[in-house]
């Protein structure tokens, strides 16, 4: 299920079912047990003036399909990643890089494979931007959201609140909730870092185990 939004670009509009991704690769008690992160970073398409919007998504398209004849796997075949289009309203030249969501235990050999990932499109003329979205499901029963997000207050240094962007629709400071079903929340949160930070990742790192930390 996985692969078939890993073969080309996905559209504005098109449906990613996220939660089926999940349920089709792990058991149902590490859903349970863990939560799940998952990281969308903003990237910059520098060929995108180059030619007609419509003929570069397709060259991508060709790109991401095209099975590597060493090894007979398409680019981003294992890489827990996808990319996704910028609505034009927000960037016509940009993409979103997408880390589909994992459990907490296996997010640092995620994160690298994302920072491998991004190293492989500069190779093509896009690179990233310091925008940062992060996304951390975990258990969260009905009435129980407010002491949930309580558990983040003190939690986040503030040198880190630096870097947040406040979510404009949302009644919460750090970011926006959404309820997944009963008993779990997606919880997620904007950051704006300097693209060129030689700690980046280390702060995407740092942050999203610390966000994680408010399911108990």
């Amino acid at each position: 299920m996985a692969l078939d939004v890993q073969t080309r670009i996905i559209r504005t509009d098109d449906i990613v079912n996220y939660s089926g991704i999940i349920k089709s690769a792990y058991r149902p008690e590490v859903v349970q047990s863990e939560p799940f992160i998952g990281i969308k970073i903003l990237v910059r398409d520098s060929q995108a003036n180059k030619m007609a919007p419509a003929q570069r998504i397709g060259q991508l398209d060709q790109f991401l399909g095209t099975p590597n004849p060493m090894n007979g796997m398409v680019p981003l075949a294992g890489t827990g990643c996808c990319i996704r289009e910028t609505k034009f309203s927000i960037m016509p030249d940009g993409f979103w890089v997408i880390t589909l969501p994992v459990p907490r235990s296996m997010f640092g050999l995620q994160l690298q494979n994302l920072i491998k990932v991004l190293q492989m499109l500069k190779q093509i003329g896009i690179a990233q931007e310091g925008y940062v979205e992060i996304n951390v499901s975990g258990r969260c029963p009905m009435g129980y959201t407010e002491a949930c997000l309580n558990n983040l207050s003190g939690i986040i240094p503030s040198n880190y609140l630096t870097y947040l962007d406040q979510n404009d629709d949302s009644p919460y400071k750090m970011g926006k909730v959404e309820r997944i079903n009963n008993n779990f929340i997606c919880f997620r949160t904007r950051w704006n870092f300097n693209s060129s930070d030689p700690n980046l990742y280390q702060n995407i790192s740092a942050l999203s185990m610390l966000i994680s930390a408010m399911y108990r």
